[in-house]
């Protein structure tokens, strides 16, 4: 797909979502996300992220209970908690763009209509990784491609090159290798996940890592 198709992709999933909706409104912080989940009549809702209007990145996916899975995003709080499988990708994009645009969606069943929306963008296959503005869908490709342009940030080239080498080991070795836990197997870390906080520090022994990390994303574990 060319950029400009992607802003129309963009565009109709705003305008999918909105017509499905009780009620949507754009938030900033946390504290706003807490404000529209109190008054929530649905227990699940829709969230989309708009990192670029420039290149037309955007990514979607839905949030119910206290609205903990967007605090996972890392976007809307520096603490990291949780596992969240795009966080990383996320949190360079943000290094490299800015604050995204982020806009919550109440609809009554949510699921179901980001289900929808899904099959239309990828032709009724319900698999198609719901991060988009790439050229690529396979999951490597994008956070490759992600990287390549964190490392052209001042956040990136402000780092001594020890840190640097430090943070694509990270990003090979650990965010891209699928990580399972050393003791409990049944515990997998995909992407982001391995962002969970203690994880690398403490049950990989890597600090050294965690502190990179930390300064490179502006976040604290």
């Amino acid at each position: 797909m060319k950029k400009m198709d992607f802003k129309t992709e963009y565009l109709e999933t705003m305008n999918f979502f909105d017509s499905r909706s009780v009620r949507n409104t754009s938030v900033n912080t946390w504290k706003d996300v807490r404000t529209f989940v109190g008054e929530a009549a649905h227990k699940a809702w829709v969230y989309v992220i708009l990192f670029s209007e420039q290149d037309w990145i955007y990514s979607w996916g839905t949030a119910s209970g206290r609205g903990d899975r967007l605090k996972k995003t890392g976007l809307l709080h520096p603490k990291l908690t949780g596992k969240y499988d795009r966080r990383g990708d996320y949190l360079m994009l943000k290094a490299i763009y800015g604050p995204p645009i982020f806009t919550v969606f109440e609809i009554e069943n949510a699921v179901e209509a980001e289900q929808e929306r899904r099959l239309q963008i990828y032709r009724g296959k319900r698999m198609g990784s719901c991060f988009r503005g790439f050229l690529s869908d396979d999951r490597d490709s994008i956070t490759i491609e992600v990287f390549e342009k964190f490392k052209t940030t001042a956040r990136y080239q402000d780092l001594e090159d020890t840190q640097q080498r430090i943070f694509e080991e990270f990003i090979v070795k650990f965010y891209l290798a699928k990580l399972r836990h050393p003791v409990n197997l049944n515990r997998t870390f995909y992407y982001g996940d391995c962002l969970e906080p203690h994880f690398l520090a403490r049950t990989l022994s890597r600090p050294d890592i965690e502190e990179v990390v930390a300064l490179a994303l502006n976040v604290e574990f």
